[in-house]
């Protein structure tokens, strides 16, 4: 008989293949049988071979299994390892913003902190980013006259990659033209003095007004209308009539109406008896704010006319 090299089932001397595993036995020299395994059922026999190859493959089973498993595991270990790294820098990220935000209230800084607002300002992270325009627009409220080109800074915020960045640069500037005392230190009335400033910066305010997001059309529109420029009159006339989004379409009313126009002042009016809470809130407030920025042109120009300044 040929015992088969794998699974040890006596084969007949002339087969050239086991009959159990299909192994090639050609090379296998027959052996002499003992007595005892020759009177046993060749039945018998197969099965007992046939159970041993089930062993084998069951464990050979087991073992890829585990392998497989544990290269399964490797890629979630790196992502855990890459998480970490990621979790770290957005840890870094809002130590910065952090921060920034404990710079806001500053009114002399010192070239330390200019320097770090310079640098945020192209920081890679739009977080950082946004809350450098913020805190800009806060020393700028504070009266801060000592930052180089902040006019320039805050318009080139307005082409920024993020829209919050681009939000937050168009309501700075919007803030900037609001206040008296803001205007005279950020250097705005100096810049504006530039043709190619100026162009650029309607060229931003024209597409803030026309983008996707509703939030900064309503941003762009306020800017318009925070400029003063008569010339924003009839592109928001035709933003208002057009305009579907209720809050944008305040804005741009509430611009108009900063600007004068009858047709603003008579679509807040009537907004502000709308039954949304929300609503009638933001016309009421735009409303009392174009009266009030009214009366405001008005004494600006008187000044204008009898010392030549502007307040």
């Amino acid at each position: 008989m040929k015992p088969c090299p794998d699974c040890r089932y006596h084969n007949p001397d002339s087969w050239v293949k086991c009959d159990i595993c299909g192994r090639d036995i050609s090379g296998v020299s027959p052996v002499a049988e003992h007595p005892a395994l020759m009177s046993g059922p060749p039945d018998k026999v197969r099965v007992a071979a046939v159970l041993a190859l089930a062993v084998i493959a069951i464990l050979s089973f087991l073992a890829v299994r585990t392998q497989r498993k544990h290269l399964a595991q490797t890629p979630g270990r790196l992502y855990e390892a890459l998480s970490s790294q990621a979790g770290k820098a957005a840890d870094e990220y809002a130590a910065e913003v952090t921060a920034l935000q404990a710079l806001d209230s500053l009114k002399t800084p010192g070239n330390g902190e200019t320097a770090r607002l310079l640098k945020d300002l192209e920081h890679p992270s739009w977080k950082v980013r946004a809350q450098a325009v913020s805190t800009l627009g806060k020393w700028l409220e504070n009266g801060v006259d000592s930052f180089p080109g902040a006019p320039d800074r805050l318009e080139q915020a307005l082409d920024d990659s993020n829209h919050t960045v681009r939000f937050l640069a168009a309501k700075t500037l919007a803030r900037m033209f609001y206040s008296p005392r803001a205007l005279r230190s950020s250097g705005l009335m100096a810049a504006l003095q530039s043709k190619q400033f100026a162009q650029q910066l309607a060229m931003d305010i024209a597409k803030l007004i026309s983008d996707g997001q509703p939030e900064l059309r309503a941003a762009g529109a306020e800017l318009a209308g925070a400029t003063d420029a008569m010339g924003w009159k009839v592109p928001l006339l035709k933003m208002l009539r057009t305009e579907r989004d209720i809050p944008v379409a305040l804005q741009c009313a509430g611009a108009l109406a900063r600007l004068g126009d009858g047709e603003g002042m008579k679509y807040l009016a009537a907004e502000a008896d709308d039954p949304d809470d929300e609503t009638r809130e933001l016309a009421a407030s735009l409303l009392m704010s174009a009266r009030k920025t009214g009366q405001q042109t008005k004494a600006r120009a008187i000044n204008r006319a009898t010392q030549g300044v502007l307040e």
